[in-house]
């Protein structure tokens, strides 16, 4: 059939109290499959652009949608600046799902009147077709493309200062910076000319467009600094072929492992809190039951991985029974 779309399937969730929890459940709806993490939009909720932007923080791939935004609660401007922004901090994975408003009690709690349904929808229309008219003004929003060339013109007068010449750029438009290497062609693309020392210094606009977390920055400068190559980033203002941005390496160093020593520490005491409380930490034991079955199963002749198929249960647990 001509015109069909590719089905897409996602989670609208409520943000829980505390950051931990909301990370948690966004990594979770990813590792399940989901093609979008969506956040509600109620009075006595957690607002949803921030919960979006830690969503992009915490995954990879998910789109990240508003489901939806109570429009009669926003000026059309504001809401176009707050929309921008959440698309930028999500890496361009910003979904805007827009709706009228419906409950009586939200509007009564902000002291607002509550329109009828055919003025709600009035007020959606026009803030819809406010939005389309602000963003097609480069005057009010810069545009994806019309950032990466200012960050672009900022690196090529920081490479003319320093007397370096252009060998290559390597532009990921749209692209989060919180995304891993596969995603990433062109950054990709760098990293195989830094392994083949095709470059001297690497040049960008900011950390975040290097690594999702310290220990990534790290490593990303363990190959430079392995193949004698600099980096230079200029909103932070680091150099590494000056002795301060030298120095400045060796500390990113001692905190990446500060990281990590803190991370391990967590995870023993949280391991030692569920023991502690009397919980059994790992896969829980298959039943008697279950075992028994699987042994009269292999008793028939029966092969390990069949038998783990047949059951519903993996092939490791069937080897550790009949073992």
């Amino acid at each position: 059939m001509s015109g069909v779309k590719d089905f897409r399937f996602g989670v609208n969730m409520v943000v829980p109290d505390g950051r931990a929890a909301w990370a948690e459940k966004c990594r979770k709806a990813e590792d399940l499959g989901y093609d979008v993490v969506a956040a509600a939009d109620h009075l006595g909720m957690a607002p949803p652009f921030p919960a979006l932007v830690l969503a992009a923080e915490v995954t990879e791939r998910v789109r990240l949608a508003t489901f939806v935004l109570n429009v009669p609660f926003y000026n059309p401007v504001l809401l176009a600046r707050e929309v921008t922004g959440a698309d930028q901090f999500t890496g361009g994975r910003l979904e805007l799902g827009l709706g009228a408003g419906y409950v009586k009690a939200e509007f009564e709690a902000a002291r607002l009147p509550f329109p009828s349904a055919r003025e709600r929808v009035d007020q959606l229309e026009h803030a819809i077709k406010e939005l389309k008219r602000l963003y097609a003004d480069p005057e009010h929003f810069s545009t994806d493309a019309q950032t990466t060339e200012n960050q672009r013109r900022e690196l090529q007068a920081a490479a003319e200062r320093n007397g370096w010449t252009i060998a290559v750029e390597y532009i990921d438009r749209g692209v989060s910076g919180a995304k891993g290497r596969r995603d990433r062609p062109e950054f990709d693309a760098l990293l195989r000319a830094v392994a083949r020392k095709e470059i001297d210094v690497v040049a960008a606009w900011s950390v975040d467009r290097l690594g999702r977390s310290l220990q990534d920055l790290v490593g990303f400068l363990s190959d430079l600094q392995s193949k004698r190559v600099d980096l230079y980033l200029h909103q932070q203002a680091l150099d590494t072929s000056t002795p301060s941005g030298r120095a400045m390496f060796g500390m990113l160093g001692v905190f990446a492992e500060f990281e990590r020593s803190i991370i391990q520490e967590r995870v023993k005491a949280g391991l030692a809190r569920a023991r502690a409380k009397g919980k059994t930490l790992g896969r829980p034991r298959a039943t008697t039951l279950l075992e028994e079955r699987i042994r009269q199963l292999a008793a028939q002749g029966m092969g390990k991985v069949k038998i783990a198929r047949t059951l519903g249960v993996g092939v490791s647990l069937t080897q550790r029974v009949l073992t």
